[in-house]
This record gives C-alpha cells, structure tokens and sequence, in this order.
C-alpha cells in the first residue's frame, strides 16, 4: 500500500489535505507526520471519508487530532468578492473508518480521530492504542448516527475527559448511538470518563 513518512505541514495536514472531497483510502500507512492543526489528515467542508486497512502511528498535531480531522463548517462569502477560496460545501458528511489501527498519535482534542458534525460514523475492527491528548483519544461530535463496533481501546492517556473516547452529541436532533461488543482497556482521563465520556 501506499506510505506517506515524516511529511510535515506548516498549517493543516501534514500528509493529506482535502476540502468537500470523497476519500477512499486502502491499505496505506501514515507514519510520524506533523502539522500544526491534524497531524497526517485534514478534510474540511464535508464530504464522504472511507478508510479501510490503514495504520497511522506517531502522527503530531498542535491542535485538532493528531492522526485525522474531518468537519463541515460554513464558509462564508465576503458580499463584494469575485473570488473565494471556499469550495462547494457538502452538507452531510459520512465517515467510515474499518480495519484499521491509531497507535501512538498525539495532538489537542482527538489524539488518534476528530470527527465534527458528522451525520453518520461507522468505526469498526479498529484499534486505538496509546494515544495521547487533552480530550478524547477519539473526539466526536455526532448529528444522526454512530457505530463503535469490534473496537479495541488500550491505554490511551488524555489530561482531562474521555480517556478513550469523547463523545458530544447534537441535542437538537435525534441521535442513534451504538458501541457494541468493544473493548476498553487501561484508558485515563484526568476528570471525567477514563472510557467514555458522553
């Protein structure tokens, strides 16, 4: 598969960028890369992310998660503009994450995973090993569904909530939540929820 070493980004990504794009990425290896904000994969303005059979290990961020960000957020024109760097926005964004391994990754909130207002999140036969970050060795921020399936949590260490996993759900909407037959092990949270926090 394809590997992508010690890339490094000023801002955002260190290996991959990407802005309202679908993303199929199989069988690849993101090792040791480093970026202020998401330290191997940035995907903003939503869109559709599969990984399957990926391993991301010592990835670096400042801020964000140190292996991938992906969020929908408006992008706002300015009224007397010709030209904008905002690309067309997707309004739902779903992710599915399968087969894959986060282990070593450090950053801010998400040491392995930041996933915001995501419609529907299925992460399953995933592991997540000694990840490291102040919030969330996974941090998500869900709209409409999401699935832990088969996951192995083990020794992720955050400063202050959700040693494994920080889960922030939309009150507003009707939200479907399911973790099933998952294993959390040895995980520490500073305050809150040394497996979860919800």
């Amino acid at each position: 598969g394809t590997k992508f070493i010690g890339n490094s980004a000023i801002q955002t990504g260190g290996a991959i960028y990407s802005a309202a794009s679908r993303l199929m990425i199989q069988n690849s290896s993101f090792l040791s890369n480093v970026a202020n904000y998401h330290g191997a994969i940035s995907c903003k303005y939503g869109g559709i992310m599969v990984l399957l059979g990926c391993l991301f290990r010592k990835n670096v961020a400042q801020d964000g998660a140190g292996g991938i960000h992906i969020s929908y957020s408006e992008c706002l024109q300015r009224a007397n503009s010709d030209k904008s760097d905002c690309p067309v926005i997707q309004r739902k964004i779903e992710v599915f994450i399968h087969n894959s391994n986060f282990i070593q990754n450090i950053a801010n909130e998400g040491g392995a995973v930041q996933i915001v207002n995501v419609y529907n999140c299925s992460i399953a036969k995933t592991s997540f090993v000694a990840n490291k970050a102040i919030s969330g060795g996974i941090w998500l921020k869900i709209k409409s569904s999401l699935e832990l399936i088969n996951c192995y949590f083990v020794s992720n260490q955050m400063q202050k909530k959700g040693g494994a996993v920080y889960i922030e759900i939309d009150q507003k909407k009707q939200t479907s939540l399911l973790i099933y037959n998952c294993s959390f092990n040895n995980n520490t949270a500073g305050i809150n929820g040394g497996g979860i926090h919800i």
